[in-house]
Parts: C-alpha cells; sequence; structure tokens
C-alpha cells in the first residue's frame, strides 16, 4: 500500500488551510495596506518552502512535515484567536509579528531534527533500501 500519496493529501489541505487563514486575516479581518501585504508573504513563506519539500521528493522531509505543518497550523490558529476573537490586552495584536517567526522556528528545527535522525538511520542501517 502506498501511504505516500495520502500524505501529501493531508499536509495539502493543512496548506490550503493555512494559505486561507493568512489571507483572511490580512486581507478581510485588517483593512489591507503595504503592511498586510508584507505580513501576508512573511506568513505564507515557510508554507511554501515545506510545499517545495514535500512534492520534491518524500523520505524524511515528508515524515517531519507530518509533525511541523500541524504544529504552525496550530500556533497561526491560536495567534488568530488571540489577536481577533478574544484578545486579552491591547498589545495582542504583535501576535501576527512573531507568528511568521515561530513558524520559520518551528521548520528549522524540526528539519534540524529529521536530518539527524535520517543520518542516524543511514549510519545505524547502511545497508537498508529506501522505500
Amino acid at each position: 500500500m502506498n501511504i505516500i500519496k495520502p500524505v501529501k493529501t493531508f499536509l495539502s489541505v493543512i496548506i490550503v488551510t493555512s494559505l486561507a487563514l493568512h489571507a483572511y486575516t490580512c486581507f478581510v479581518a485588517m483593512p489591507p495596506a503595504a503592511f498586510t501585504i508584507g505580513l501576508f508573504f512573511a506568513a505564507i513563506t515557510p508554507y511554501a518552502a515545506w510545499s517545495v519539500a514535500i512534492f520534491r521528493r518524500a523520505g524524511w522531509p515528508l515524515v517531519v512535515a507530518c509533525v511541523a505543518l500541524p504544529l504552525m497550523l496550530g500556533t497561526d490558529v491560536i495567534v488568530y484567536r488571540e489577536t481577533f476573537v478574544s484578545p486579552t490586552s491591547s498589545t495582542a495584536a504583535l501576535n501576527l509579528l512573531f507568528a511568521p517567526v515561530s513558524n520559520a522556528a518551528i521548520s528549522l528545527i524540526a528539519l534540524l531534527i529529521g536530518w539527524l535522525v535520517s543520518k542516524v538511520v543511514e549510519w545505524a542501517f547502511p545497508n537498508r533500501q529506501p522505500h
């Protein structure tokens, strides 16, 4: 059974959902301006990088994306809720600036861990054939 296609479909749904959330946040919830356009592109950059990594090749980037992308979307949903639905302070909108940075950090940490695990697996099982 080939599991790669359903996994890529799942990750594609997460990427499209995040794109829709950021488009709504930047162009409907806030008035469009140069700042919101820049915020939109900063927010979708980690997702765009993951989409390239996912559809370019399977293997450990696909496994890492299954962990990183839901974490990133969860972070974005929490930021949206804390900023627009139930803000608890007057500085709640600053979360919009830190969300892309945290998503980039999640991506980099996940990629580093995934790469290290793949190297350990290659070292531990030198004759293993990739699927």
